[in-house]
């Protein structure tokens, strides 16, 4: 990866009045002189993308997807056909919002308690009641999804515990939209904030699959089968617990 190297010297070193703020790394899946990337990618300037390109069967996808996330957010394409590399530059360099903010903010005791994705947020600490995430440039064929886990807040009403039913989330979104060179805000209302059954399924499927690493390496038995039956209650709670998949890592 010497000539990444020579690249990120030269963003670090160079004086134009005009200065680059990309780094296209493409890459035919073959290294021939492996190295820390991590260590590497510190050295990219914090206002500067490194967007990954893989053309072929034979590329780590986990590796570039890791150098683009280090890249200060940059995005990864693999790709196995020529022509789909044309329409994904295309895409790429048409950039239509800039300056990405999206805010949530929770009432009633609610808070996030983890991020599901990769990136950074402010408080970088959890759980917190009101989270912000900054995004980076998003083109015109790009598509990000934000996923969180959070906390439902409980009540005892008449000596019951019950869930509070009008849970309020609020949802801004802020940005700069390079078609009207406008800033652009985007609420969204607590009515339109439903359950996404694809997601809350992949949620249970990817939990229930950490729950039986962590199962498998426990040596005491008793504390494997408790793992197990905490996941199995967890998933009956879920949105997606009637779902078939969830009924088989339930029986599982």
């Amino acid at each position: 990866m010497n000539e990444q190297n020579l690249v990120i010297d030269l963003f670090v070193n160079h004086r134009t009045k005009n200065p680059l703020n990309a780094l296209l790394l493409f890459t035919d899946g073959e290294d021939n002189n492996p190295c820390d990337y991590s260590q590497l990618m510190r050295r990219l300037p914090e206002n500067t993308n490194c967007h990954t390109f893989g053309y072929g069967s034979d590329h780590s996808s986990a590796l570039l997807v890791r150098i683009a996330e280090l890249g200060n957010g940059g995005t990864f394409h693999l790709y196995l056909n020529a022509s789909a590399f044309a329409t994904a530059m295309a895409g790429l360099l048409t950039c239509i919002a800039k300056q990405i903010r999206v805010e949530m903010e929770f009432y009633n005791g609610n808070q996030v308690i983890e991020s599901l994705s990769h990136y950074q947020h402010e408080p970088e600490q959890l759980p917190s009641a009101r989270v912000i995430v900054k995004l980076n440039d998003l083109s015109i064929e790009e598509k990000r999804n934000l996923l969180f886990r959070y906390q439902r807040n409980k009540i005892f009403q008449h000596g019951v515990k019950q869930s509070i039913n009008h849970n309020r989330i609020i949802l801004l979104v802020m940005y700069q939209s390079l078609i009207s060179n406008q800033i652009v805000y985007s609420s969204l209302s607590t009515k339109l904030c439903q359950v996404n059954q694809a997601v809350d399924i992949q949620r249970n499927r990817v939990q229930t699959a950490a729950v039986l690493k962590q199962a498998m390496s426990e040596t005491d038995y008793d504390r494997s089968v408790k793992l197990l039956k905490t996941q199995a209650r967890s998933i009956q709670r879920s949105a997606s617990t009637q779902d078939q998949l969830c009924q088989q890592l339930i029986r599982a």
